[in-house]
């Protein structure tokens, strides 16, 4: 749990770097985590925290900043619900930064959030989209790293935070790196076939799944694995991306819920966020369970402006059927070369990345940035122009009409699209020097690499010298669990008595087999 004097984060640092790399993954029981907020909207949120095993009551307490005064609280008892305790508060006012504060046995932890606007807000809406964080901490840190000095709203997860899903230690590294991140920002993520690994997604639905009224349930009561969740004007649809999609619950879900969409008239976006792409040239190709059922052409259908996706550790943009698609899956977790051409691609980079979005009423731009802050291209969605806009096209495009009060778009350096396909990763830990401090609340830099030439040789020979280590312990480990994996391909894992679906060609394989 974070403490209340932890809110400045130091340098990257040796020291971090060395413990992440030479701790074990794999503990009995799960260390302290948060509190983190989720669920949020422009009138309520869920602070979740899990405290130590035997702990006390929690109490949780949030308050406008700047005004302790209008503080709501409430206290959580220990037995009341599971590892993971959730307290809900309503009543929150639109657009407004939230400090909560968490206090059991004495321990005091601290964060923060920021509430949705309202639906009828015309402010522009900030967000950052990664995923595939799993099995490279010092690249999943130095991704944190770049994507905490830019400015934002909230996170989109696009699945893989975890190697194993079902194994506590994974999610201690999670949180432990993730921390600057989910501790000021609320994270809205879909499942990935990793929280499926020695798991039906269980602990993935207890930090980031949907709980309540939100959560959408199969006609046993059991929780599903989707759900939707709206910010301003974009309606986001989190879909499990490994479920047949052609009948059952989940089809009923999403079918009402896209009719539900289609009567919100204030929506500017529809995005769909899944982990196995409907179309994609890395390693794992097309989503065959989404082709079966037809559920790209459904999703045009309902006017969906956007799918976002992972699973292939590479960067790719594309427009097929009338579809926008993106897969981003380079959060950490080693890159995926090209191994086919799906229709419609447009881009594609094998590289670590983020993307940075930025949305109003009438478009919605993103930049890809790569781990050490260059950028992969700048494209975007403009309001009754179909396909993608990049580079300078987007920029005209984009430029206010004569008298508009709205602010033409800034060229960014480099932002064109490049006019070939490369597959160049930057060293892992580069950082852009021009932005260190930019996006930390407390001014400090996160992430930053010592500058000194006489230390950075030395350190990155030790630094190779232990991820051989530590590669070698993780391959000695993926063995075991694949040992011990058994999953047949047609057997159906459960989460909390709701089936999750495998499929022949869509199962993944155990982790060992997965590059």
């Amino acid at each position: 749990m974070r403490t209340s004097e932890s809110r400045c984060f130091p340098p990257f640092a040796l020291a971090t770097a060395l413990a992440l790399l030479l701790a074990t993954p794999t503990v009995a029981h799960a260390k302290p985590k948060g509190p983190w907020a989720q669920m949020v909207t422009d009138h309520s949120a869920e602070v979740r925290v899990e405290p130590s095993p035997g702990a006390g009551p929690v109490t949780v307490r949030i308050a406008p900043d700047g005004h302790p005064e209008l503080a709501k609280e409430q206290q959580v008892p220990r037995s009341a619900v599971g590892t993971v305790l959730v307290a809900p508060f309503e009543g929150l006012s639109p657009a407004t930064s939230y400090a909560v504060t968490v206090t059991s046995d004495g321990v005091v932890a601290s964060s923060g959030f920021v509430t949705a606007p309202s639906a009828s807000s015309q402010a522009p809406v900030k967000f950052l989209v990664y995923g595939d964080n799993r099995t490279d901490a010092v690249a999943h840190r130095a991704i944190v790293a770049g994507m905490g000095r830019e400015a934002s709203d909230f996170l989109v997860h696009t699945g893989d935070y975890v190697d194993v899903g079902g194994q506590p230690g994974y999610w201690d590294t999670f949180f432990s790196i993730e921390e600057p991140l989910i501790g000021r920002k609320a994270l809205i993520g879909t499942v990935g076939n990793h929280e499926l690994f020695e798991s039906g997604g269980g602990e993935w639905l207890s930090y980031f799944g949907a709980s309540g009224s939100q959560a959408p349930k199969g006609p046993d009561g059991a929780p599903l694995l989707d759900f939707t969740a709206r910010w301003g004007s974009i309606r986001f649809f989190m879909l499990n991306g490994f479920v047949g999609w052609k009948s059952g619950p989940d089809r009923e879900w999403l079918e009402a819920e896209l009719a539900k969409a289609d009567a919100e008239g204030d929506l500017s976006y529809r995005i769909v966020v899944t982990h196995h792409s409907p179309y994609s040239s890395g390693l794992h190709g097309n989503n065959d369970l989404f082709a079966a059922a037809g559920l790209p052409e459904l999703l045009v259908r309902h006017k969906v402006d956007l799918v976002v996706a992972g699973h292939d550790h590479s960067y790719e943009r594309g427009f097929t059927g009338g579809l926008r698609w993106i897969v981003s899956g380079g959060g950490g977790a080693p890159v995926y070369g090209r191994a086919g051409h799906a229709d419609g691609s447009q881009k594609f980079e094998s590289t670590q990345h983020f993307l940075a979005v930025t949305a109003d009423r009438e478009r919605l731009t993103y930049v890809a940035k790569r781990i050490d802050g260059s950028i992969v291209e700048r494209c975007g969605i403009v309001r009754g122009v179909a396909g993608w806009l990049c580079g300078e096209a987007l920029l005209a495009a984009a430029a206010p009409a004569a008298g508009s009060s709205t602010p033409a778009l800034v060229p960014v350096a480099g932002s064109a699209a490049p006019a070939t396909t490369t597959t160049a990763t930057p060293p892992v830990g580069a950082v852009d020097k021009s932005t260190v401090g930019g996006g930390s609340r407390c001014g400090c830099a996160v992430g930053d690499v010592p500058a000194s030439p006489g230390l950075l040789l030395p350190i990155v020979v030790m630094l190779g010298v232990l991820r051989r280590r530590s590669k070698t312990a993780e391959d000695a480990g993926n063995r075991q669990r694949r040992a011990a994996y058994r999953h047949p391909w047609s057997q159906r894992a459960s989460v909390g008595g709701s089936a999750v679906g495998w499929h022949p060609r869509s199962r993944p394989p155990p982790p060992s087999k997965e590059r």
